[in-house]
Formats: structure tokens, C-alpha cells, sequence
């Protein structure tokens, strides 16, 4: 490491406060379940990885600039999170985030993130009313076969899929050894 990144992630490390504890505070607001273990594809190929982001909470090198640090350690609240009554949020299942929405008829889901395993594992009883992608970036909507069905997208309807999670368990159609820490849905 050069003379000129240390000084420079000094000064960083000086000129703001980093361990800003409202901020972790808000970030773990509504935190109900973290993942453990791989979600993997049909053939056993790894697709995610969630132990494999525990180096974030591991003591940062001096190569890393503080402040990019502290995002990571404000990113790395994987899991469930309630957001407000009938709205959750998935975050770190895989590079994006799902909101689940539930209505009285089925579940709205706003993005459906980059794999079809990765929507998958969290999903469990109630039907899809609807899928909103935000916007055409892949990690918004390559998990879409993860919530319907392709013969269902075709249809343009939804209803075999689910949204809130009974068991916290994948469902039986997604092939994962992942499995959320806990055991009961909100």
C-alpha cells in the first residue's frame, strides 16, 4: 500500500463519523431472519453464498477506504425486514432486493432479483397478484421464473406462486441448502 492511500483513507477515517449508530440502527429496523448456507441451481452449482460476505464484519484491511467499508457493513443485513404492515423487504439474497407486498387477494412482488433459486427460496403461501420490475436492469428481473411459472408469464397472470413465508424453508420447487434462522413468518 502506498504512502498516498494511507494517508488518504486517514483522512477519511478522521473527517466523518463512520460508526454513525443511527444509521446500523436503521438499517436493522424491521430485521426478522438473516439466511445461512448456498442457494444452488438444479446441478448443484452455487448461485449464492451467504457466509461467504462474513469477511465484511472481519476487521477491514488498510487498503480499504473506511468509508466504503462502513457501506458494506450497511449492506450486509441480509435476510427479511418488515417494512410496514404488509410490506417486506428481501435484501441480500442475491445483488438486489425483492418487496413483497400483500394484498387481500395475493402478493405484489417488486423485483424479482437476478436468479430464478435466489427469488425462490423465500417464498411460501399466498398467491402473486402481480410482478412490478422497476426497471430492465437483469438484477430486477432474471429471478422472475423464481415467483410464477414461465407458462404462467406467458399467460400474464400469476397464481401458483407465493409471497409470505410459512416455514421459512425453500419451497420444494427450488432446489437450495439455505434456510432462514428463523422458524415462524410475520
Amino acid at each position: 500500500m502506498t504512502a498516498s492511500v494511507r494517508q488518504a483513507n486517514a483522512a477519511v477515517a478522521t473527517a466523518a463519523d463512520l460508526a454513525d449508530v443511527p444509521a446500523f440502527a436503521e438499517a436493522k429496523r424491521g430485521f426478522i431472519a438473516a439466511p445461512q448456507g448456498q442457494v444452488k441451481d438444479a446441478d448443484g452449482q452455487v448461485i449464492w453464498d451467504f457466509d461467504a460476505y462474513a469477511f465484511v464484519t472481519s476487521e477491514a484491511r488498510p487498503t480499504v477506504n473506511p468509508s466504503l467499508r462502513r457501506q458494506a457493513l450497511l449492506n450486509n443485513h441480509a435476510g427479511l425486514l418488515k417494512v410496514t404492515k404488509s410490506v417486506w423487504q428481501l435484501r441480500g439474497l442475491d445483488l438486489a432486493n425483492m418487496t413483497l407486498v400483500e394484498g387481500k387477494t395475493g402478493c405484489v412482488v417488486i423485483d424479482t432479483l437476478t436468479a430464478r433459486e435466489t427469488a425462490a427460496v423465500a417464498l411460501g403461501a399466498k398467491p402473486i397478484s402481480a410482478v412490478i420490475f422497476t426497471h430492465s436492469h437483469a438484477d430486477h428481473f432474471f429471478g422472475a421464473l423464481g415467483v410464477m411459472s414461465a407458462e404462467e408469464a406467458k399467460a400474464q397472470r400469476a397464481g401458483a406462486a407465493s409471497c409470505r413465508p410459512r416455514s421459512w424453508r425453500c419451497p420444494s420447487r427450488c432446489t437450495t441448502s439455505s434456510t432462514y434462522a428463523a422458524t415462524t413468518a410475520p
